[in-house]
């Protein structure tokens, strides 16, 4: 049992108690075999395309992943967010999705994962990548689940097993929600591949 002392104001204390729903549940979708958790923002794919394939936009703090994500939002690349921080994924690279909101504790939802872009600060402009080279720089980057200082805390597993072969990857430069060369190859990948 946790105790959380509320503060004066009631979204102060949400957010702890946001922080400690979100370390229990990622720690424990990490013992199930095959799941892993990435740094990562998830949107779905347009509207229009379905609502079970998503893009999945990786990278370390401070890489622009919301910013990206926004853009392609404004845009109509990709119709919301489904995960905002830490997303966990199972080996075929499904989604689960458990987001606690201030009024619900959402059921899990499974969103197949078509596309990944990766936020690399020695990327210079957009280049594929294979899978396997995504899912490396993907487990490579720390992520703020589970706290570690905190108690049931499950450790990530050094490496990720095979992503599907099907997965299309691109890694663009870091902070590049302003370009519109990576944007344009952004909503090429998401367009080939989200919603298919």
């Amino acid at each position: 049992r946790l105790f959380v002392t509320a503060d004066r104001s009631w979204p102060t204390t949400w957010v702890h108690v946001r922080f400690l729903l979100r370390h229990f549940i990622v720690s424990g979708l990490l013992t199930r075999p095959g799941h892993h958790c990435i740094h990562a923002v998830v949107a779905l794919g347009p509207t229009s395309a379905g609502p079970r394939q998503g893009l999945l936009v990786a990278g370390p703090s401070g890489s622009g992943k919301t910013r990206l994500v926004n853009r392609l939002v404004e845009q109509g690349v990709v119709s919301g967010v489904v995960e905002d921080d830490c997303a966990v994924i199972d080996s075929d690279w499904g989604l689960i999705s458990l987001m606690p909101t201030e009024h619900e504790l959402r059921r899990p939802q499974r969103l197949e994962v078509g596309a990944v872009v990766l936020l690399d600060a020695d990327a210079s402009a957009p280049e594929a990548l294979s899978p396997r080279a995504a899912a490396d720089f993907a487990a490579r980057c720390p992520t703020p689940w589970p706290a570690r200082w905190l108690p049931g805390a499950t450790p990530r597993r050094a490496r990720m097993s095979d992503p599907p072969p099907a997965l299309r990857a691109l890694r663009v430069p870091a902070r590049s929600d302003t370009d519109d060369a990576v944007l344009e190859a952004v909503a090429q990948l998401t367009a080939s591949t989200v919603g298919m």
